[in-house]
C-alpha cells in the first residue's frame, strides 16, 4: 500500500503548499511588516483612520461649536446631532428592500 494522500494537498511539500486547480499555491516569504508591506493595504488603514479621526471629532466639536458661537440651545443641538443621521437615513434606507436580490414573500 502507498501513502494516503490528502486531496488538495500537494504531497512532499508539508502542510504550507496546497493544489488548486491544478496549480500549487505556496505562500509567499512572512514579511515581518505584514500586511502593512502592501502599498494599497497602508493607503486603505490611512484613509480609513483619517475618517474615523473626522468623525470622532465632528461628533464632539460640532455641538461644542454650535454652543459656543451660535449660543444654541439644548434642542438645536439634539436637532443637530440628529440632522447627523439624515443623510443616512434618506441615501441608505430606501434601497434596502430590494437590494438582497429576492423576489419579496408576497409575490
Amino acid at each position: 500500500m502507498g501513502a494516503k494522500h490528502t486531496p488538495g494537498v500537494v504531497p512532499g511539500a508539508g502542510s504550507v503548499a496546497l493544489a488548486w486547480g491544478g496549480k500549487t499555491l505556496v505562500p509567499a516569504k512572512r514579511n515581518r511588516w505584514g500586511v502593512l508591506a502592501q502599498r494599497d493595504f497602508r493607503l486603505l488603514w490611512v484613509g480609513e483612520t483619517a475618517s474615523g479621526l473626522g468623525n470622532g471629532i465632528t461628533t464632539v466639536a460640532l455641538p461644542l461649536v454650535a454652543v459656543i458661537a451660535l449660543q444654541a440651545t439644548a434642542l438645536e443641538v439634539g436637532l443637530l446631532a440628529a440632522a447627523v443621521w439624515l443623510p443616512w437615513l434618506i441615501v441608505g434606507l430606501p434601497p434596502a428592500p430590494g437590494s438582497t436580490g429576492y423576489p419579496d414573500a408576497a409575490s
